[in-house]
């Protein structure tokens, strides 16, 4: 039986996963800011500037913008502030590969935020990075002429018949 391979680029998967990425980072207001007597809503908006690879490693930069909303010290008006915290977050791949694509979508897992006083605030984030990662690889295509497909079906149809009928005879 002859046949013939065509070599072409093909992606295999190195990476499928969720990697967790902890940001902490404190806030003390501004002295023209009014001191707060209570949080009353923190938001969070990950965000990822860059994917880079480098042998077995994944390497994520990004970017963590906080909104928090807050009723100052009198009790009268709800202000805020807003503040940025970049983070970096590294995945082990399992190949080292060249020509790797990647993707990775930020979420927040879990987040606390608390005033420490009334002058500064604590906030303790885990992010969650959906990651896929890819590697360009060199795949062959086989192609086989319809007679040669008929054979190779013909023997596999017998092989999977044997299996079958060794089965019924076990149990």
């Amino acid at each position: 039986m002859e046949t013939n391979t065509e070599r072409y680029d093909g992606f295999e998967q190195i990476f499928d996963g969720v990697q967790e990425c902890p940001v902490d980072t404190e806030y003390t207001l501004p002295d023209y800011c009014a001191d707060i007597q209570k949080i009353l809503k923190c938001i969070v908006t990950p965000e990822v500037t860059s994917v880079s690879a480098a042998g077995d490693s994944l390497t994520i930069d990004g970017c963590a913008s906080m909104h928090v909303l807050y009723l100052d010290a009198k009790g009268g008006c709800v202000r805020g502030f807003d503040t940025k915290k970049e983070f970096t977050c590294s995945v082990r791949l399992r190949a080292q590969a060249e020509n790797v694509t990647a993707e990775a979508e930020p979420f927040v897992q879990h987040m606390t935020c608390r005033a420490m006083n009334a002058r500064r605030v604590d906030l303790h984030i885990t992010l969650g990075l959906s990651v896929r990662a890819y590697a360009v690889r060199q795949l062959e295509k086989l192609e086989i002429t319809e007679g040669e497909y008929e054979k190779l079906r013909e023997l596999f149809l017998r092989d999977v018949n044997l299996f079958y009928e060794a089965v019924k005879k076990r149990e």
